[in-house]
């Protein structure tokens, strides 16, 4: 248990100073757009056609005018995807996510990250198993009818070994499926939910339910 809130807890700590630091970069990158606006200004006055508009397209981009990725009104959800999307992008794996929680979930932010985080740790530790071409993972999350539902789905390289109906790891796979699913569970049945895990035909699958508040 000791263990447990220990992981928990620096989970929280990583996720909130990467959300500042982020945050702090942000900020840098305004002050430097504001000081280059008159640059970016000429040089857009400079160009004709397609140049101007390439130009204009990439000063719209820039992560200072669109304030970074927002992926659910929940900070700490939204916190953990923008620091874990750094990840799964340098792996070249492709995302399909459709997260769509309320501001205020009746969760600890510690118990959310860590389901979250853990989630994501493992399908990108499984991914990278993988081809380039072969790594994607789907992430589903949100509440109804007053539920807390999240499931994810990726593809695997090998199938794990199962007993008694959960997936078994060994050490050297440890980071794929192992202590994060354990987590994930005890999480899930702390709030009066449940967690599940499967593996077949290539693909695992892992399924959250937990209580949240009155039905809506």
């Amino acid at each position: 248990m000791l263990v447990m809130v220990l992981e928990r807890e620096h989970t929280l700590w990583q996720m909130r100073s990467q959300y500042y630091e982020a945050l702090d970069e942000n900020q840098k990158q305004v002050r430097r757009l504001r000081h280059d606006m008159a640059n970016h200004l000429q040089t857009l006055a400079a160009l004709d056609g397609e140049e101007s508009k390439d130009y204009l397209r990439q000063l719209i981009e820039m992560p200072a005018i669109t304030g970074g990725q927002r992926f659910c009104e929940n900070v700490v959800v939204n916190t953990v995807l923008g620091a874990k999307s750094a990840l799964w992008e340098e792996a070249g794996i492709v995302a399909e996510l459709k997260v769509h929680l309320p501001k205020d979930l009746p969760f600890a932010d510690v118990d959310l990250a860590s389901l979250f985080a853990n989630c994501l740790d493992n399908a990108i530790e499984a991914n990278r198993k993988l081809e380039p071409g072969q790594r994607t993972f789907r992430l589903v999350a949100k509440t109804t009818k007053g539920v807390f539902l999240l499931r994810e789905e990726n593809p695997l390289k090998e199938l794990p070994q199962m007993q008694s109906g959960r997936i078994q790891t060994s050490k050297k796979d440890s980071k794929d499926h192992g202590f994060g699913l354990w987590g994930i569970e005890e999480i899930s049945r702390r709030y009066g939910g449940t967690a599940t895990a499967s593996a077949e035909e290539g693909k695992f699958v892992l399924m959250v339910s937990i209580p949240c508040g009155a039905k809506e």
